[in-house]
């Protein structure tokens, strides 16, 4: 008789022993192997659970998905609820704004006016990523929550059209491009959370089951809504429940970006990275950071960045040549052609150290606004220590979300003799 134990892990975590006894058995042969009872029973016990974790979760859950993971997606679920709720609201009123249960209405207005909405929609997705999709990336979690106000915006303006149906197809057009705001920016936010979260380069693996729980979420929200429908058909208490709802939303929303741990550095993340190194000569955390990060009003900086040349810098000719000399072994170069106004050039292929450097720069200019030559001594004694110990945090420096911009430069001073 012999035993054979088989542990069976996920990551780091042991999940079952499944305990295996051969022995000589009459009429089985030598050997017939036999599984313990009680451990059938183990596995019977956790097998419905684990069927909801594989419907629901990644594979590989918690190992395969950032730390943060979990805490967003419940705030995630209870806003996806409650913006269910709302836009059930706002659905009913948008139907009764075209003129259903409108004997008067007619089915060519009607239908002039939705496909009017819908244009006015593709155009604004269309104008919106071409203005703001580079800051998607950068500000990804402002952007969220503001997709979710903006949801909410369109929402309201939906419930305001039955009080104006004279006016019903400027009050679409407005709410439908509102809401191509929400489709581009909510999807494009969700894509890099999902990158975020993706730490085992399981990115559609993590996009499937997000929606596998937004889904759900979708189906118990479309359940409550049809019993809220039958019964609320006072437009009092539907503004009431609406703005409960919408007050939920937010709520939910707000906590739950403010739980994303992002270890990229961002301009504002950058920034409070400096204050705390100034403040007390160490780094702060990943946790620290990213719970004083602002997401819903950026802070305000008193110079005005441009990252590529102005026709003010090249005018200012004495200016302009003092600062590529000045900065002729950097990778950068900074000009001051007037007041708190700043260009930052970029050399080609500058790495992510270099746009580090430059924003040193750029506090040391906004704290001190003394001449360029003291800050560039200053930046050059402080920055190699504080880079050093940025590479040994937990901040991951392979790429940065500075929103810099593509256009690059290359300079080189010549000296030149009369003859």
């Amino acid at each position: 008789m012999g035993k054979i134990n088989l542990h069976e892990s996920v990551g780091n975590e042991q999940h079952r022993t499944i305990s295996v006894i051969t022995e000589d058995r009459p009429g089985r042969g030598q050997n017939s192997p036999i599984i313990e009872e009680k451990i059938w029973k183990k596995i019977q016990y956790f097998s419905f659970f684990e069927l909801l974790k594989d419907i629901f979760l990644p594979a590989g859950y918690p190992h395969t998905v950032s730390k943060d993971y979990i805490n967003y997606q419940i705030w995630d679920t209870v806003q996806a609820f409650a913006s269910g709720l709302s836009g059930a609201l706002a659905a009913r009123a948008v139907l009764e704004g075209v003129g259903v249960g409108d004997q008067t209405a007619s089915v060519l207005g009607a239908t002039i006016t939705w496909l009017l909405k819908d244009g006015t929609g593709m155009v604004g997705r269309i104008t919106f990523a071409w203005w703001k999709g580079t800051s998607l990336d950068s500000d990804c979690k402002r952007w969220r929550l503001y997709a979710d106000i903006f949801n909410d915006l369109s929402f309201m303006v939906d419930l305001l059209a039955p009080f104006f149906k004279p006016h019903t197809l400027p009050i679409f057009c407005f709410s439908s491009l509102l809401r191509s705001i929400v489709g581009v920016a909510g999807g494009a936010t969700r894509m890099a959370l999902t990158q975020h979260q993706s730490i085992a380069n399981n990115m559609a693996d993590v996009s499937a089951k997000d929606g596998s729980q937004e889904t759900l979420v979708n189906l118990a929200a479309l359940i409550c809504n049809l019993i809220i429908v039958h019964l609320v058909q006072d437009r009092q208490l539907s503004w009431i429940l609406f703005f409960l709802f919408v007050l939920g939303h937010l709520y939910a929303n707000y906590r739950a970006v403010k739980v994303v741990v992002m270890s990229s550095l961002n301009e504002t993340r950058f920034r409070l990275l400096y204050d705390e190194y100034l403040a007390h000569h160490q780094i702060g955390s990943l946790d620290a950071i990213n719970a004083a990060e602002p997401v819903l009003l950026p802070a305000r900086r008193r110079l005005r960045i441009t990252y590529r040349m102005t026709n003010e810098a090249l005018s200012k000719h004495d200016q302009l040549a003092s600062s590529l000399r000045l900065f002729n072994n950097e990778d950068f170069c900074i000009i001051t052609p007037g007041r708190n106004r700043v260009v930052v050039l970029l050399r080609n292929h500058s790495s992510v150290s270099v746009q580090l450097k430059a924003l040193f720069f750029l506090e040391y200019l906004e704290a001190q606004m003394t001449p360029l030559e003291q800050i560039d001594e200053k930046v050059n004694l402080a920055f190699p220590e504080f880079y050093e110990k940025l590479q040994r945090s937990e901040w991951n420096l392979s790429f940065a979300l500075f929103n810099m911009g593509d256009v690059r430069y290359d300079w080189k001073i010549e000296n030149t003799h009369r003859l």
